[in-house]
């Protein structure tokens, strides 16, 4: 359980603050389209990946559904402004929520059916 959460938090760390505030102080170095891709891209599958991990023991993992929206925005609230970080903090909180849902029902469903096969 403590390596689960050990890596939930720092594949939310790596890919929710320290990619893009690195890849805002190399702007002269990356492209804009690294950032772009950042935002649309790889931030949404980190919270989509930190979800499903959460919705397989939702009873001690519930807050990590919530942490890859929170550090998102502080991330892009510094870079981007409060706007349009709050929007972006909203879809990653909903992709987010999402995820641990179908992850927690996919649970359920697989033990409701190894139950049904044992009788």
């Amino acid at each position: 359980m403590k390596k689960k959460i050990i890596l939930m938090s720092a594949l939310t760390a790596v890919f929710m603050l320290l990619l893009p505030i690195l890849a805002l102080e190399l702007r002269t170095v990356v492209p804009f389209i690294v950032f772009v891709f950042l935002l649309y891209l790889i931030c949404p599958i980190c919270s989509i990946v930190v979800g499903a991990i959460a919705g397989t023991d939702i009873r001690r993992l519930w807050y990590f559904g919530f942490l890859p929206a929170l550090i998102g925005f502080g991330a892009y609230a510094y870079i981007i402004g409060w706007d349009n970080a709050l929007i972006f903090a909203g879809c990653y909180l909903m992709l987010g929520l999402i995820a641990m849902g179908i992850a927690a029902l996919v649970k359920v469903f697989r033990q409701a059916k190894k139950d049904n096969r044992r009788r």
